[in-house]
């Protein structure tokens, strides 16, 4: 009895990992890594202060962790393009960037996840995560920039998805569309001359931003 009960709850565990899929809207351009990387040997300081919002009920722990999370993911893309650097001492910064990173969906969409988890993924659900980010960018002289970013993505929730989950993963996908958000402020700061760039190096970054073309 015992050694059935553990099939049946491996059997749920590797259909709710499997039995879903991702599928990105695409509303922003992906923006390549290497596409990114200028040689800047003075690197803009920037203070960076940041806020999680969403509409998903959770704890102020969650939160915070959510906020540590996209600061270190926003660093990383920083240390990545060779760009920029962050600094605790506002005084130091020559960019004070405040940002608002959203997260939200419909909380309806939950009962047809619990319809599709106790039907064991044969009805079929989904949801709609759509992402935001809100960039208040200001200088030391007082000039002030604004920027928005958006995107989303479905996740189905179905037993064919099995076939679909190995090339739609949906678990890394929304932290890869956050990334490629932070990707774009990089692209746009450089393009509208807020970095210590050369002119070949914010031409880069201006390239960056075109969408590719189809040949």
């Amino acid at each position: 009895m015992a050694s059935s009960v553990k099939v049946f709850l491996n059997v749920i565990m590797v259909l709710s990992i499997a039995g879903c899929a991702g599928f990105r809207a695409g509303n922003l351009s992906e923006i390549a890594n290497e596409n990114l990387i200028v040689n800047s040997d003075d690197k803009t300081k920037i203070f960076y202060e940041n806020r999680f919002d969403t509409s998903v009920n959770v704890s102020d722990e969650a939160l915070r962790e959510a906020e540590t999370l996209q600061r270190q993911n926003f660093f990383s893309q920083l240390s990545m393009s060779g760009c920029c650097e962050l600094t605790d001492k506002r005084e130091e910064a020559d960019l004070y960037v405040t940002a608002i990173f959203g997260n939200h969906a419909n909380p309806a969409a939950m009962v047809g996840a619990v319809l599709t988890g106790y039907s064991l993924y044969t009805i079929p659900s989904w949801i709609t995560p759509k992402l935001s980010y809100k960039v208040d960018v200001a200088t030391p002289s007082n000039a002030t920039f604004h920027y928005e970013y958006a995107d989303s993505y479905t996740m189905v929730q179905w037993l064919p998805m099995l076939f679909a989950f190995p090339f739609a993963n949906p678990f890394p996908m929304e932290e890869a569309m956050q990334l490629n958000m932070y990707k774009h402020l990089i692209a746009d700061m450089g393009k509208d001359g807020l970095l210590k760039l050369d002119d070949s190096d914010r031409r880069q970054l201006e390239a960056a931003l075109q969408p590719p073309t189809d040949l």
